[in-house]
C-alpha cells in the first residue's frame, strides 16, 4: 500500500460502511475512492442476501450495494432496508444507466453511480449524509409541529429549522419564526397566505403534486424553490406530513423546510469543476491511466487503450504489470516497494 493510500486511511472522516458486491477489486476501488474523498471507511463486504440481512444494523452510516449480483439484486436489498426502518441511505452502483436502475431510486435509493464513473462517489457520499442528517433533524423537528400541545410550542418557536402548517386549501395557518426570516417576511405576513405566493411558479405544479399524496396520507420530502419577499428564490427540502381529524379526514398538512441553497451552489461549482477535468483526460491524446496499491487499473482513457491495442473492458481490474517487459516490471515492484516503507 502506497504511504498516501496508508495516509488516507489513518486519518479521515469516520464511515461505518456495508459493501453488496460480489468483486473484491471493485469494492476496492469505492474504498480507495471514499479514502480520496476524505473517509476512514470501516467497512463490510456481503455478497448473499443472508449477510445483507445480517450486516444491517443502526450503526451503519452508508450502504453500497451492486445493481446485479448473480443471486441477489439491488432492489432486494432496497425493499429489505425499508422493511428494516432503519435510516440508512443505500447509492447503487451499475455498469449502465438502465430503466430498472431509475426505478432503484423511485424505490427508495438515495443514487446510483456507473462503475466507470466512480469519481463522484465522494460527492455522492457526502450528499446522502447530509440528507440523512437533514431527515433526522426533520424527524425531530417534526415533533415540534405538534403546536396544538403545549410542550412542543416552545420547540417549534425557537428551532432553526423552518416549520409550517397549512390548511386543505394550502392556506398558511401557522409559521416559526425560522420560516419567516428565511423568506424575508414577518410571521404575521405569512399567516393566511396561499402557499402559491411563496413557491417559485415553475415549481408549484409539483406542490399540488405533493399536496395530493398528502390527502391520500403519504408523507413526503422533495426539493423545490421558494421565493422570498425580495424575490430572491431559494432552494429548499421539504418534510411534509398530512394532518387528520378525529375520524381522519384531511385537515391539511404540518411541514419542515431545510433551506440547501449555499449546499447547491458547491455543489454546482464542484460539479463544473469536475467536468472540466474529465474533459481535459477525456480529450488528452496522451495514455492516462490510474492504478491501485494492487498493481490493478482503476481508470485508463481512451488513447491508452489505443496504445495497448484494448478495450476499457478489458484493461480495468487487471494487473497492469502484464503490459510490461520483465525489465519494467522490476522497476515498477521495486518503486513500488521504495513507496510503501
Amino acid at each position: 500500500m502506497s504511504a498516501k493510500d496508508q495516509n488516507m486511511k489513518e486519518k479521515g472522516i469516520p464511515l461505518k460502511l456495508l459493501i453488496l458486491e460480489d468483486r473484491a477489486a471493485d469494492a476496492e476501488l469505492m474504498l480507495h475512492e471514499l479514502r480520496s474523498a476524505g473517509y476512514k471507511p470501516d467497512w463490510q463486504r456481503v455478497e448473499t442476501e443472508s449477510d445483507f440481512r445480517e450486516g444491517l444494523n443502526d450503526s451503519l452510516d452508508l450502504i453500497l450495494a451492486d445493481f446485479n449480483l448473480p443471486q441477489f439484486t439491488g432492489r432486494q436489498a432496497i425493499d429489505i432496508l425499508n422493511q428494516s426502518d432503519l435510516n440508512i441511505p443505500l447509492i447503487i452502483i451499475t455498469g449502465t444507466v438502465e430503466e430498472t436502475a431509475l426505478e432503484c431510486l423511485k424505490q427508495g435509493a438515495v443514487d446510483y453511480l456507473l462503475k466507470d464513473r466512480m469519481g463522484r462517489l465522494g460527492p455522492a457520499v457526502k450528499k446522502a449524509l447530509e440528507d440523512k442528517s437533514i431527515r433526522e433533524d426533520n424527524k425531530l423537528a417534526a415533533e415540534a409541529l405538534r403546536v396544538s400541545e403545549e410542550r412542543y410550542r416552545g420547540v417549534a418557536e425557537t428551532a432553526l429549522t423552518g416549520l409550517s402548517i397549512a390548511d386543505p386549501d394550502e392556506i398558511i395557518t401557522y409559521s416559526n419564526p425560522a420560516l419567516a426570516d428565511l423568506l424575508g417576511f414577518t410571521n404575521q405576513e405569512l399567516i393566511g397566505m396561499p402557499l402559491s405566493q411563496i413557491i417559485d411558479p415553475a415549481e408549484y405544479h409539483r406542490i399540488q403534486t405533493e399536496t395530493g399524496k398528502r390527502k391520500h396520507g403519504l408523507s413526503t420530502q422533495y426539493e423545490t424553490k421558494m421565493i422570498r419577499k425580495d424575490g430572491e428564490l431559494r432552494t429548499v427540502i421539504i418534510s411534509a406530513s398530512p394532518l387528520t381529524g378525529e375520524n381522519g379526514e384531511y385537515e391539511g398538512s404540518q411541514a419542515v423546510i431545510t433551506d440547501i441553497t449555499e449546499r447547491k451552489q458547491i455543489e454546482e461549482k464542484q460539479r463544473a469543476i469536475e467536468d472540466r477535468y474529465r474533459a481535459v483526460v477525456e480529450n488528452s491524446h496522451n495514455g492516462i491511466l490510474i492504478v491501485n496499491e494492487d498493481y490493478k487499473f482503476e481508470y485508463v482513457n481512451d488513447p491508452l487503450c489505443l496504445i495497448l491495442g484494448r478495450s476499457h473492458e478489458e484493461i480495468i481490474g487487471h494487473d497492469f504489470r502484464k503490459f510490461l517487459d520483465e525489465d519494467s516490471k522490476k522497476l515498477v515492484s521495486d518503486m513500488y516497494v521504495r513507496r510503501r516503507r
